[in-house]
């Protein structure tokens, strides 16, 4: 992908500005055939850790507090 001119920097920076009403779209035909739309085509889920500590028996990785392990009974 070339990179853009200034010109064409400035022109974006400038639409940017603009509210969505106030560009001019007639130029641009309606979408009328649909046939080879992809759904999805670009999104990528983001990963997340379905576990709190991925961790836990690592010291220097401390559990959470619901998960912390009773003190020891001191027995008399």
């Amino acid at each position: 992908m070339r990179k853009l001119t200034k010109r064409e920097k400035n022109e974006l920076r400038a639409l940017r500005r603009m509210p969505d009403r106030d560009i001019d779209t007639t130029g641009i035909p309606p979408t009328t055939d649909w046939s080879k739309a992809a759904v999805g085509k670009f999104y990528r889920l983001v990963k997340q850790s379905s576990t709190p500590n991925p961790h836990p028996a690592d010291p220097t990785h401390p559990l959470p507090a619901e998960q912390t392990p009773p003190p020891p009974r001191i027995l008399k």
